[in-house]
Parts: structure tokens; C-alpha cells; sequence
């Protein structure tokens, strides 16, 4: 389980490389730990903090308003490795194109209540870790959505707990926090490439 005793602050930071600037929050814990990126159509520490303070001592959280696919790419430069891109809504879309451009900026993605419009299948082609995440309660993607997107993406896993609306990372941070760290864990291992023929996996066992 997620370590809940860590109820960190978030830093405002500017993320600059390559004459790209952006806004960011950074739940920096230090550590060796790779760290997560939360892209999302806002900038808000009440939105995403629920989320950054349930994840395990010991990893960097860093929250950014994508705008373009080059913005978590830039934050995965200044961070100075691959990421853990956990994106948002519709900022999922953005995300996807980041890893279709840029695979090695990313170590996985996790993409949280986002479905895509329809006919639009360019994440068929994304080749890094996928966790598809939607809460059964969301009222912005529906459970169909959720398997589609499951269904069209390599190799990827879908979790989708009861109890659990649309905003993830302030609405039910726990449930997404604990299938994170789950996911992250369990990469590598032989049964976690069972393709897309898999059932939905609770991550409470």
C-alpha cells in the first residue's frame, strides 16, 4: 500500500530546457526512485496533491499543465531521465503523442480517465508500459471507452476500481495511487505480457 504519512508541499518551479519554458509543482522526495510526471489540463496543488502525497516516500512528483506533447517530454529532460507519465483527462491525448515521439522519454504511462474521440486510434501504436486506469464513477469515460482504449494499445493493463469518479488525482487519489505503485512493481514479470486478451486486474489482490 501507499505510504500515507508523507504529507509533502509542493514547490512552484520553472521547468526550462532547450528554450522551452513551462510551469510546474514539484513533490521532490529525492530518492533513486524513477520519477512521475502528472500531466493535466490544470496547474492546481488542490488537484493533484491528494495524489502526490499517497505515492511512496522517496519519489519525485512533478505536475505540469501539458499543452503540447513537447511539454513532458521537457520535464522528463530537466528531470534528467524517463519518466512515470501519469496524464489526466484530455490531457491523455497529449501524452499519447508524447509516446509515439519520444518512447525513451518515458519509462510508463499511465493514462487516467481519458477517452479518446472517436475514430482516433493513433494510440495504437504506443510501444512503452501502458496502465489504463478508469474509475467506475467517472461521468466522462465510460466503461466501454475504457476497454476500447485497453483493447487498442499493445500489451497494456486496465484497472478500474468502484467508488471512483472522473479527476482521479483529487477524487479518488488511493485507489490510483495504490494501482501505480502496483503496476510499477509488477513490470517485468512474466505474466504481465499476457497482450490484450487480459482481464482487468484489481490491485487489491
Amino acid at each position: 500500500m501507499p505510504d500515507t504519512s508523507t504529507n509533502r508541499d509542493a514547490e512552484p518551479v520553472i521547468i526550462d530546457h532547450s528554450m522551452r519554458t513551462l510551469d510546474g509543482l514539484d513533490w521532490n522526495a529525492g530518492g533513486t526512485q524513477i520519477p512521475i510526471v502528472i500531466a493535466s489540463d490544470t496547474l492546481s496543488a488542490d488537484a493533484l496533491a491528494p495524489f502526490a502525497e499517497r505515492v511512496v516516500s522517496g519519489r519525485r512528483v512533478v505536475g505540469i499543465k501539458a499543452n503540447s506533447h513537447w511539454d513532458p517530454i521537457t520535464t522528463s529532460w530537466w528531470v534528467g531521465q524517463p519518466v512515470v507519465l501519469l496524464a489526466q483527462g484530455a490531457a491523455g491525448k497529449l501524452a499519447c503523442q508524447t509516446a509515439l515521439a519520444a518512447p525513451g522519454s518515458i519509462h510508463a504511462l499511465v493514462l487516467a480517465d481519458y477517452a479518446p474521440e472517436p475514430g482516433d486510434t493513433s494510440h495504437s501504436g504506443i510501444a512503452v508500459p501502458t496502465l489504463v486506469f478508469h474509475g467506475r464513477q467517472s461521468d466522462t469515460e465510460t466503461h466501454a471507452q475504457a476497454v476500447r482504449l485497453h483493447e487498442e494499445i499493445p500489451n497494456s493493463h486496465l484497472i478500474e476500481p468502484e467508488s471512483c469518479g472522473a479527476e482521479p488525482t483529487r477524487t479518488c487519489a488511493e485507489p490510483l495511487a495504490a494501482a501505480l505503485e502496483w503496476f510499477l512493481a509488477e513490470l517485468g514479470k512474466p505474466y504481465m505480457q499476457f497482450g490484450n486478451g487480459g482481464e482487468p486486474v484489481d490491485p487489491r489482490g
